[in-house]
């Protein structure tokens, strides 16, 4: 998968994005049984796109503590007939509280989420919405802080129904070891590698990503001079 991202700041306080999936690459064994049979994708296909809005609510940019409101919504822009893995056939969403904070040598960041979605049920195991977790923390490295590097963590339990579906099959966890590097001032690169640590639908075995981005820095504002 191949992620275009966007994202525009305004007033130091609200920040508007868009992500642009395609899926480049696909192949599968057309598995069957246990009533389900299905032709595995193997094209080229857009993915859904998802549009998102943030609200910092509190802290600025080098504060330790910061709070801010945070919400997504995917249009279904992909192809959602059975088999396909880039797309649901109906918009879904994902408000958000999220906290963070930044220190000289550490950067931190907590959230939570109602990831609210139709309820489908596959090979016996029911998905819907979900309660969705996510955490990192990220230790600053070298004189000019340029190298970051730490865990990150996200999970999700099904809501609907999960009485039904045994709580390993409605779970969805996992951990990335993530560094990345700032360079020429305004540019990033990054990888994150880990494995998925549950039996939930779309947990994955191992998961690599890797990114290039133009990130603007945001200057620590100087101390104001004593006039005394």
């Amino acid at each position: 998968l191949l992620h275009a991202n966007a994202s525009l700041a305004l007033w130091n306080r609200v920040n508007l994005n868009l992500d642009v999936p395609v899926a480049l690459f696909q192949s599968g064994a057309d598995p069957s049984g246990a009533g389900f049979a299905f032709t595995s994708p193997s094209s080229v296909d857009l993915s859904d796109l998802r549009a998102g809005l943030r609200l910092r609510l509190f802290g600025d940019y080098h504060d330790p503590f910061q709070l801010a409101l945070s919400g997504y919504v995917w249009f279904p822009t992909g192809p959602s007939a059975n088999g396909s893995f880039v797309g649901e056939g109906s918009v879904r969403g994902l408000p958000q509280i999220v906290a963070g904070g930044r220190t000289d040598r550490l950067v931190w960041s907590l959230n939570v989420g109602a990831d609210l979605r139709e309820q489908r049920t596959f090979a016996g195991v029911t998905n819907g919405s979900a309660m969705r977790f996510g955490g990192g923390l990220g230790f600053l490295l070298g004189d000019d802080r340029a190298l970051q590097i730490g865990p990150e963590f996200t999970a999700s339990v099904v809501l609907d129904n999960p009485n039904s579906t045994p709580i390993e099959r409605a779970t969805n966890a996992e951990v990335l070891a993530d560094a990345r590097y700032r360079f020429l001032g305004d540019f990033e690169a990054g990888v994150g590698v880990g494995p998925g640590l549950t039996s939930g639908i779309g947990t994955p075995d191992l998961r690599v990503v890797a990114m290039i981005a133009y990130t603007p820095t945001v200057q620590k504002a100087a101390a104001p001079t004593d006039t005394d």
